[in-house]
């Protein structure tokens, strides 16, 4: 493996990494939410309307982060896939040149 190769992965991996870093904060910020409002509403008077409120938020709040995992993790999904092929195109136009000079035809399988 050549060490553009090499640094191009590592590259990769540290994006990624980064990008799985960022969907765990937002959802951390959602469960914090969550917690907060948690906290509000076992303070508030049984039967008050603070309290439903807080309840009902806070229900609507989770499906909310759910679904919003849902997203992120299929959208990180997408650009970990558009990142890696756009990673191998350097690696593709150097063997088409390489091909060429080499006057060898990788027909469409290559």
């Amino acid at each position: 493996m050549s060490e553009y190769v090499k640094y191009a992965l590592a590259v990769r991996k540290k994006v990624s990494k980064l990008t799985l870093e960022q969907q765990k904060e937002i959802l951390n910020l959602y469960e914090d939410t969550i917690s907060n409002l948690a906290s509000k509403a076992a303070s508030a008077k049984d039967k008050s309307l603070t309290k439903r409120w807080v309840l009902d938020y806070q229900k609507e709040l989770t499906k909310a982060k759910n679904e919003l995992a849902k997203k992120i993790n299929a959208s990180v999904k997408v650009s970990i896939n558009k990142a890696a092929k756009l990673g191998t195109e350097a690696e593709q136009l150097i063997m088409n040149q390489i091909f060429d000079v080499a006057g060898i035809d990788p027909g469409d399988h290559l």
